[in-house]
């Protein structure tokens, strides 16, 4: 079986199971009133404009990592009795898998604890994690990921596009966690309105995939890393942009004392102006594709 036909296999059966288990969380979240609350103090633009949404069910995350849980648990039990397409399908057959499947798991137990502690407003403001605390977590899966990618596996080396590969020695282990704790607190702050992270991701995974397969790789974590310091920022554009806005914004109410945006992440500000949430998720969802487009461009010319 090629490497194309596994993953196209797998992505559908993983919608499968995701969209025929959606109607059974969102039955259980709404049962149980388990909804997101909407912090006001500090933010009042942003309390005006999704206030109507508090109580909306929350932990939606559950049939991503449930998801790929379940199908590498069970692809993996019945590969021990069963060869032929399970074997296939088996991808807990690689070391290289265990680090991002461990990293999801933590994800998963950091995220869904964010979710309930703002659920039942436990933690600062209206509940749920700080972001000192969440940057704190970040840094540890990432430290851990670079420990295993430099020591494990052997990787120091970083892709610049048309001038080639180069190893950078131990300075591939804060690179590779100022990337990762980066591209986790901008996908946080992406996180905010129906649809415009998934949409976002998408594309970014997308061209990072194309990339892997038209070079001959097929361990998407481990091209990524390789890739990601120059190019990830142009493919992933919205994340950076989002990010940016809200570090410009801190800066300027420390040291002006006043504010740039309306709002931020950058997303808020434009609500702010009148734009509905479906145009902001629409415009930025282009925005990603053009600019995931132009990286994977750049990759494929410059390799």
């Amino acid at each position: 079986m090629s490497e194309v036909a596994r993953l196209l296999i797998l992505t559908s059966i993983s919608f499968i199971v995701a969209f025929s288990a959606t109607p059974l969380l969102t039955h259980f979240l709404f049962k149980y009133r388990l909804g997101k609350q909407i912090r006001a103090e500090g933010a009042p633009i942003f309390a005006k404009i999704h206030g109507v949404k508090e109580g909306t069910p929350t932990m939606g995350g559950i049939l991503i990592w449930g998801t790929t849980l379940i199908l590498a648990v069970a692809f993996w039990l019945l590969s021990l009795f069963f060869d032929g397409v399970f074997s296939q399908l088996n991808f807990l057959s690689r070391s290289q898998t265990f680090l991002p499947l461990g990293a999801l798991v933590f994800s998963a137990i950091l995220g869904f604890a964010d979710d309930l502690l703002g659920v039942f407003k436990i933690g600062p403001k209206s509940g749920g994690l700080s972001v000192k605390q969440k940057i704190l977590l970040y840094t540890i899966v990432a430290a851990i990921g670079a420990y295993w990618f430099y020591f494990k596996l052997g990787w120091d080396i970083f892709y610049i596009p048309f001038l080639g590969s180069f190893s950078v020695g131990l300075w591939y282990i804060p690179i590779f966690i100022f990337i990762i704790v980066s591209t986790a607190f901008s996908t946080n702050e992406t996180d905010g309105l129906d649809g415009l992270a998934g949409g976002v991701l998408l594309f970014a995974f997308a061209a990072l995939g194309a990339l892997a397969f038209t070079q001959g790789h097929y361990d998407l974590t481990a091209f990524t890393s390789v890739i990601s310091a120059l190019l990830l920022p142009l493919i992933a554009f919205i994340l950076v942009f989002e990010s940016g806005s809200v570090i410009v914004q801190t800066l300027s109410k420390k040291f002006r004392g006043k504010k740039i945006f309306l709002s931020t992440p950058i997303h808020h500000h434009f609500e702010a102006l009148g734009w509905p949430e479906t145009k902001v998720t629409m415009r930025f969802w282009i925005i990603s594709a053009v600019s995931a487009t132009i990286g994977l461009i750049i990759g494929l010319l410059g390799k």
